[in-house]
């Protein structure tokens, strides 16, 4: 092994956790657009998939801090705000399945105001990860 392993280890763990994340956070995404169409042309909304989606991906964001090399001036926890933007698309979740039960209008608003910080967050996130693995695969290469 050469000295620059431990960038290759990062490049490897980033990759794979990535791939995860955004895997289960865009079927996320396609579920909760599946439900507002239901909700829209007045159809049956079953939640029970956007519940169990939110769970499997609450349970496979993990960037285990023992495999990961700082470079630079980035860790792991650099990469934490994938677990923000899941904890918000929660509680969006949360209200959009109170709207479907209740009709209020107040939690389709809450809604709308609690996914869009959580995209944000995603945005923040995969700003983070392309610039954390682009320093780990320059010190991996170098």
């Amino acid at each position: 092994m050469n000295n620059y392993s431990p960038y290759n280890k990062n490049l490897i763990e980033m990759h794979l956790s990535n791939h995860e994340f955004t895997s289960q956070f865009n079927k996320i995404e396609q579920e909760v657009i599946d439900v507002l169409s239901k909700v829209i042309l007045e159809e049956q909304v079953d939640i029970s998939r956007l519940q169990q989606l939110i769970k499997e991906a609450e349970s496979n964001v993990v960037i285990r801090p023992e495999v990961f090399t700082p470079v630079q001036d980035y860790s792991s926890s650099d990469l934490s705000d994938a677990f923000y933007s899941l904890d918000l698309y929660k509680k969006a979740s949360i209200e959009l399945i109170a709207y479907v039960h209740t009709g209020d209008k107040e939690r389709l608003k809450s809604f709308h105001e609690e996914r869009k910080k959580a995209l944000e967050y995603y945005d923040s996130y995969t700003y983070m990860y392309d610039r954390i693995f682009k320093l780990s695969y320059i010190s991996a290469t170098k």
